[in-house]
């Protein structure tokens, strides 16, 4: 039923050492994103103060 193999068959260590890697690989691109989209939403925020700022500055000159 689905098993791959017989029942107690041993997985190579290689196979094993992959896949945590391309787990290790996959967390790791999550992680940058998640990063990248605070980064980006904290500069559209800046953005947005720093024009607001700047009318108030020239309404004021």
């Amino acid at each position: 039923m689905g098993g791959g193999g017989p029942p107690g068959e041993a997985v190579a260590p290689g196979v094993v050492l992959l896949m945590r890697g391309v787990a290790v690989a996959v967390l790791g691109v999550v992680l940058i994103v998640l990063v990248l989209r605070m980064l980006l939403a904290l500069a559209v925020t800046r953005d947005a103060e720093a024009s607001r700022l700047k009318a108030g500055l020239d309404k004021a000159i």
